[in-house]
């Protein structure tokens, strides 16, 4: 770590980084007036903009991106006067390309020459393909471009270099695919990784079509395949370093036009086709943060400029007229685009928090998350799922806890569907019946649930032999479909059996949970699968129910995450006014947010077994096409 400080430009130059190492050089106990705890200090302190009446920290300073995008901005306007400020901006970026310094990348590239840019202004142990795509890019496009012959070279070189196995290209490295990192509870928002993903790719493809050298032709054919391959089933692409689908979409047919990937080739049509199914009635489009759940891609937003520009423009121009042409008469007004940038997380200015609890406060956002916060009651019935999953309807309370049944496909012919209902007994029959509706011929609820016997822990996963209703209904689950389950999951996962308990309340407390087994004889208690299972019963359909365990029967329940879950669904807002009249709560919080990951993870290994589907429903499947 200490080699890669950065002086005052800090650890990885990025927010998370340099907090991380300010912290490990005091817990080693380096003085506060020692070089390097001074120097990280500084590096933070650089990053908070003020002035007299507001402050905020910036997570970086994203100078030589900004700069290698402003310069391909002037390129494109194409006056003389823009051209020679481009031309100035690349004079300037040429000799902060990174040659000869060490770098994390040469573990797996050791003998390839460097030749990238970082994203800030110094960062030397981190190039990036992103920035140096877009460098060589604007390098290709200059008045001058021999004067740049060399770097372009060089950083053409380092990007063919870098090409990940699956013809993908990522930001940093190569290969960064160990997934099961991302399971690490305090792992980056769980995207601990560097994967290849599609907008890195398009930049690179876009670079490497541009230029034309014959000896890119291989790589480039490599990584048009493996966007070929990333495609979603609607049409769009998922971009990583943006907000999200509709971003992802542009960024991959910015690629492909100038790849001469024409308007004809089926991508691109299906593409097109999605975006202009995304296009708001201004003209132009805006894609919410919500389209990270599950089944909510290119979730809508007020239009903002990026997006309708940079994918509009393009559209215009290589795949379909009409799409561009009509944002280009519906341009959000700067009153418009203004009232729609919104502060993020404005909460957590006016909550009242005590200052101790902002720190941990990174974790318990994790958690909420994980568990679906914002949002967690949209409905995605009719929503194809897992071809495993063969014409069987499943509820869940929060889209989270659906994240492992395999990505959406709408459309599929399996005929699975899954409905996101919400929290409590009311929204999961609603959402059985809508399932029922929609042609489902057994009923699943999965998700999580509270321990209520003390020899559960959590992760455990539970298949109940029957759950109790709160008015002592008692409901059997499918013997024979539940045993090939457990027998499917057994060999990867233990599994335990029991009565199951549907309460209308969450139970809290450790007192209370131990009333509750003795009077209910349940080992574990949810608030939906009881509603499920009489759905069931009426229609006269096979019924299991699928529950890992969270909370154990000793973990009381805090009491903001009940305020904040107490309408059917978790709010930032009503969490961090409640954290703020009880901030003793946050320990409990995050005690949660680890018997989560463990309820995660049993959850997974239940998807990854292929039989969720009763016999007879897998037995009656379409094959999958060839």
């Amino acid at each position: 770590m200490l080699e890669r400080l950065n002086g005052e430009e800090g650890l990885g130059a990025i927010f998370p980084a340099m907090v991380n190492a300010l912290e490990a050089l005091s817990v080693r106990g380096y003085s506060p007036d020692h070089p390097h705890r001074r120097g990280a200090k500084r590096a933070l302190e650089k990053l908070l903009v003020e002035d007299y009446s507001s402050a905020y920290c910036q997570p970086c300073a994203s100078t030589l991106w900004d700069t290698a995008l402003a310069s391909l901005a002037m390129q494109e306007e194409g006056s003389a006067g823009a051209r020679a400020a481009a031309l100035r901006g690349l004079e300037w970026l040429e000799p902060r390309q990174l040659l000869d310094d060490p770098g994390d990348w040469r573990t797996r590239r050791p003998h390839l020459p460097g030749g990238g840019w970082a994203f800030q202004r110094a960062n030397s142990y981190y190039p990036d393909l992103d920035d140096t795509a877009a460098v060589a890019w604007s390098m290709h496009r200059s008045t001058d471009p021999g004067r740049f012959s060399f770097a372009l070279s060089r950083a053409l070189d380092w990007l063919v270099g870098m090409q990940s196995e699956n013809g993908g290209f990522a930001s940093f490295d190569v290969d960064n695919t160990s997934y099961y990192l991302n399971e690490i509870p305090f792992a980056d928002h769980g995207a601990l990784l560097d994967p290849p993903t599609s907008d890195v790719t398009a930049r690179v493809v876009t670079a490497l079509a541009r230029v034309g050298r014959p000896e890119d032709r291989v790589a480039l054919t490599r990584a048009i395949d493996y966007l070929r391959r990333e495609q979603e089933a609607n049409g769009s692409w998922f971009g990583r370093w943006g907000t999200n689908y509709v971003y992802g979409t542009w960024s991959v047919l910015s690629a492909f036009a100038e790849a001469r990937i024409g308007p004809d080739d089926p991508a691109v049509e299906r593409a097109v086709s999605w975006l202009e199914s995304r296009q708001n009635p201004d003209g132009g489009w805006g894609e919410s943060n919500d389209s990270y759940e599950p089944g909510r891609a290119g979730a809508s937003a007020p239009s903002t400029p990026a997006p309708e520009c940079l994918g509009g423009a393009r559209a215009d121009r290589r795949a379909r007229g009409g799409i561009g042409r009509r944002a280009a008469r519906h341009r959000v007004p700067p009153a418009h685009a203004a009232a729609g940038r919104t502060l993020e997380r404005p909460e957590l200015h006016r909550s009242g928090l005590p200052a101790r609890v902002l720190p941990p406060l990174s974790r318990v956002l994790r958690l909420l998350s994980a568990l679906g916060a914002r949002g967690v009651s949209q409905q995605h019935g009719g929503r194809t799922r897992n071809r495993a999953l063969t014409r069987l309807g499943i509820v869940a309370a929060f889209a989270a806890e659906s994240r492992h049944l395999g990505p959406l496909m709408p459309g599929s012919a399996d005929g699975t569907l899954l409905v996101v209902s919400g929290m409590g007994d009311a929204a999961a029959a609603s959402g059985a019946r809508q399932l029922v509706d929609a042609g489902a011929r057994a009923l699943l609820s999965w998700g999580v649930a509270g321990g209520l016997d003390p020899a559960l822990p959590a992760g455990a996963l539970f298949l109940p032999g029957e759950v109790i209703s709160a008015d002592g209904v008692v409901y059997q689950t499918a013997r024979e479909w539940r045993e090939t389950l457990a027998t499917a999951v057994a060999s990867c996962h233990p599994v335990t059996g029991g009565r199951l308990l549907t309460s209308r309340r969450p139970i809290a407390s450790a007192a209370d949970k131990s009333i509750a087994l003795r009077e209910s004889g349940a080992a574990a208690v949810d608030m939906e699968s009881a509603a499920v299972a009489e759905v069931a019963r009426a229609q006269g359909l096979p019924f299991l129910a699928v529950r890992a365990i969270v909370d154990t029967a000793n973990d009381p329940l805090p009491k903001a995450a009940i305020a904040a879950a107490s309408e059917g669904s978790v709010r930032l807002s009503r969490l961090l006014a409640a954290l703020a009249r009880a901030p003793a709560d946050l320990p409990a919080l995050i005690r949660l947010m680890w018997r989560y990951r463990a309820a995660s993870r049993s959850l997974a290994a239940v998807a990854r077994a292929g039989a969720l589907a009763p016999r007879e429903l897998r037995a009656a499947a379409p094959a999958a096409p060839p």
